[in-house]
């Protein structure tokens, strides 16, 4: 059995019309957002083993804000330029590179690509997730490559966005 976080990056900035799209920064909502998730995963022990994250600025911003509230170095976090703005099954297929050892892995990516993938999933179709949504699932696989095969079963146990959080929300602890 492993576990799966699907993360779509916080709220980014469309303020510098000239800012390249890939280079396009969180903006402030984007920066309260992301270490409050951060804390919801942590006060519900939703914690992966190895975090992926898109090239993309926004989602290494969301990925490093998340990991410094639970505590996961930001130099652990793997990098990938296929994540960026990646449909279902690229995304599949870099979940199916990881170490079988690892029982639960984070991905931090774009719509429509990671709603696609939590609807295909099992999480109901919302037109899309708000960004800075955490989806959680568990998967009946002892491999990741078996996901590329598509002979798994997923069960979605959790689905927060940050309008919810913000409702009742955990204490954000920010580190230097």
């Amino acid at each position: 059995m492993k576990t799966l976080f699907l993360i779509r990056h916080a709220q980014s900035d469309w303020g510098d019309p000239m800012t390249p799209d890939q280079q396009r920064p969180l903006n402030a909502s984007g920066m309260r957002d992301a270490p409050r998730m951060g804390c919801m995963m942590k006060e519900r022990n939703w914690r992966a083993g190895r975090w992926l994250c898109s090239t993309a600025l926004r989602a290494q911003q969301t990925a490093a804000f998340m990991c410094n509230e639970l505590d996961y170095p930001e130099r652990d976090i793997y990098f990938s330029d296929a994540l960026y703005l990646a449909e279902p099954q690229a995304i599949l297929n870099q979940l199916a590179r990881m170490d079988k050892n690892l029982d639960s892995l984070a991905v931090v990516a774009h719509n429509p690509g990671i709603s696609e993938l939590a609807t295909q999933m099992g999480l109901p179709s919302f037109g899309g997730v708000p960004a800075g949504a955490v989806m959680v699932f568990t998967l009946d696989i002892d491999h990741w490559f078996k996901l590329i095969e598509g002979h798994f079963t997923a069960e979605a146990i959790g689905y927060e966005t940050p309008e919810r959080v913000a409702a009742s929300p955990p204490k954000v602890t920010r580190k230097k």
